[in-house]
């Protein structure tokens, strides 16, 4: 929605900014990034009371207009990043599994998350899949060795109660 002639326009989204207003009203962004402008001359007329629960407008008429935010801006929705995940929790978890793997995972992790950042697309996904396969290989790693474990320690009780009971052990 464009903004009617002699009202401050939102620099995001250009529609009309509403005086007294804590947010564009179109595409959200805050008031505190617009500064105050004067308005142009126009007849003193009556004054109109905000409604509940808003705060009335300034005695001085004042409107708001775009401040300069000094090369920084919001980016478009072309512009961001895909959600890319880093898996650095499942990474941080698989070293209970497994902890020479689940610390291989927790570098591709942390890895991915530095390359998102600097926008480094491919590199992200190449380290976020790295982390994947590292945490999948930790806990399956993991769970073997825990499982051949756990069965070489009953073998133990088995044996040393079947010793036990032909009286030939200790």
């Amino acid at each position: 929605m464009a903004a009617p002639d002699g009202c401050p326009q939102c620099p995001s989204c250009g529609s009309a900014i509403v005086p007294g207003g804590r947010f564009c009203v179109a595409c959200g962004r805050p008031a505190s990034e617009f500064a105050p402008v004067e308005p142009p001359a126009a007849a003193p007329g009556p004054s109109v009371d905000a409604a509940p629960g808003r705060r009335p407008v300034a005695a001085s008429g004042r409107t708001y207009a775009a401040r300069p935010r000094s090369g920084l801006s919001r980016p478009a929705e072309s512009d961001r990043p895909p959600p890319i995940p880093n898996y650095l929790v499942w990474a941080v978890l698989s070293t209970i599994c497994f902890v020479f793997t689940g610390i291989i995972a927790i570098v591709y992790a942390v890895q991915g998350k530095r390359k998102l950042a600097q926008g480094d697309i491919e590199a992200a996904q190449s380290c976020s899949h790295n982390a994947k396969t590292w945490c999948w290989f930790s806990f399956w790693l993991g769970a073997a060795t825990y499982i051949i474990s756990g069965l070489a320690y009953l073998m133990y009780l088995v044996i040393l109660t079947l010793s036990r009971s032909l009286g030939t052990g200790p």
